[in-house]
């Protein structure tokens, strides 16, 4: 039974609203910047919020990275724009009866992403471990593939499926960046690598 027939046909009053949202959102930077000041902290390195931005963006632009690397500048407005469409998505099921089929299916699925997302920045630059950022977005990858495929063949929720769809299109580019991030430079955390020296060609150059 789709959401939008089972709300209508029951007349259920959403017991979340959008400033539910808003508030696990700050909550979720906020254990965010709070791991990686932590790991910062262990390492020995400044945990100023200005400091961390400016650590974690020269680490970035020093690693290699393949051509089709988005720009920096695009992370901000992306993983907002991502963000938003997540929460709206896990309010809709969310809203349904305990027992919906697929309802604890996906919100597992979207619990391991959030996990994944507040801890990425701390496991990849704040560890200095391109490995860590692949096997992070990968694992973010997947998990996004399998609430997609709850939401339409278990909830059969188009709406739902479709505000995942942009999250999805954006982890497979920088699920591909991140691999060749991995295979191209030195992982301080796990002391390998470069594994692999691309061609010039490849890499992005106008950083």
């Amino acid at each position: 039974m789709r959401v939008d027939r089972f709300i209508h046909r029951h007349g259920a009053t959403p017991d979340w609203h959008w400033y539910d949202a808003a508030l696990f959102s700050v909550a979720a930077q906020a254990i965010r910047l709070g791991l990686g000041a932590l790991v910062r902290s262990i390492r020995g390195a400044s945990v100023s919020p200005r400091a961390v931005m400016e650590q974690d963006a020269t680490y970035t632009a020093d690693l290699r990275q393949p051509f089709f690397a988005p720009p920096g500048v695009a992370f901000a407005p992306t993983w907002t724009f991502n963000n938003i469409c997540s929460l709206w998505a896990a309010m809709r099921v969310l809203r349904l009866p305990p027992d919906t089929p697929g309802r604890q299916e996906y919100l597992s699925s979207q619990a391991a992403s959030w996990l994944l997302f507040v801890s990425f920045d701390a496991l990849y630059a704040g560890l200095r471990s391109p490995i860590n950022g692949a096997g992070c977005t990968l694992a973010y990858f997947a998990l996004t593939v399998r609430s997609i495929r709850v939401a339409r063949s278990r909830l059969d929720d188009p709406k739902l499926a479709l505000a995942l769809v942009p999250l999805l299109i954006w982890l497979l580019l920088a699920g591909a960046t991140a691999i060749a991030q991995a295979l191209w430079n030195r992982d301080e955390l796990y002391s390998v690598g470069p594994l692999l020296t691309p061609a010039s060609r490849w890499i992005k150059h106008d950083r």
